[in-house]
């Protein structure tokens, strides 16, 4: 096993790895504050079981990390004690809640988001360990965006409505998106490897 950081070599996507950590980790947190509050059984389960995956991707990609030679990066996220009061809040309702992981959405940002994994996934430049987990992860997270919409049913018909047969209502897309308040982060971090790899591959 890698333990020196003096002896590895720096991959250019150890940053990204670190993003995810770090996002997984916090998503863990504020979605299990969440599923702590809410009175809504089903939503319970399925945050408890959402939060539990999303805790364990942080400790994988920690590993990962230390695997390859180095550590952990802890940074400050603003966003991270606000996710933490308003989710932990039993007087905000679910449905605010889902509404709150709307804010500042960018449409269609979960799906960019893991078709740039995907490009990573298919690049040898990535050593093979990181790409099968990243493989993992992707799968994991489209899985978890599934029970999170089931969920959502559950809310909608507590509440008396419904999303329409075969239709994904905006509310439902933000309730799969909510445990990735994180993603504009880890998007960057996906576009500062593509820059800096490029600029290896030219000055080859």
């Amino acid at each position: 096993m890698t333990t020196s950081t003096a002896t590895a070599t720096k991959p250019d996507y150890l940053g990204l790895l670190n993003q995810i950590s770090l996002a997984e980790s916090r998503a863990g947190v504020y979605l299990k504050a969440w599923a702590d509050v809410t009175p809504n059984a089903s939503l319970r389960d399925a945050l408890s079981f959402v939060a539990g995956r999303e805790s364990s991707h942080g400790v994988v990609f920690c590993q990962l990390i230390q695997r390859l030679g180095f550590s952990l990066k802890e940074n400050e996220d603003p966003k991270f004690a606000e996710q933490q009061r308003i989710y932990g809040d039993p007087t905000v309702s679910d449905a605010e809640k889902i509404r709150y992981g709307r804010y500042g959405r960018e449409e269609g940002a979960i799906e960019k988001f893991f078709a740039s994994l995907d490009e990573r996934i298919n690049d040898e430049c990535v050593d093979a360990l990181t790409r099968d987990t990243l493989r993992w992860y992707v799968h994991e997270e489209r899985d978890s965006g599934k029970v999170l919409q089931e969920a959502y049913a559950s809310v909608t018909s507590a509440d008396g409505g419904s999303t329409g047969t075969g239709t994904v209502s905006a509310d439902a897309k933000a309730l799969m998106e909510c445990m990735t308040q994180n993603f504009a982060s880890l998007q960057q971090s996906i576009k500062d490897l593509i820059e800096t790899m490029g600029k290896q591959a030219k000055s080859r």
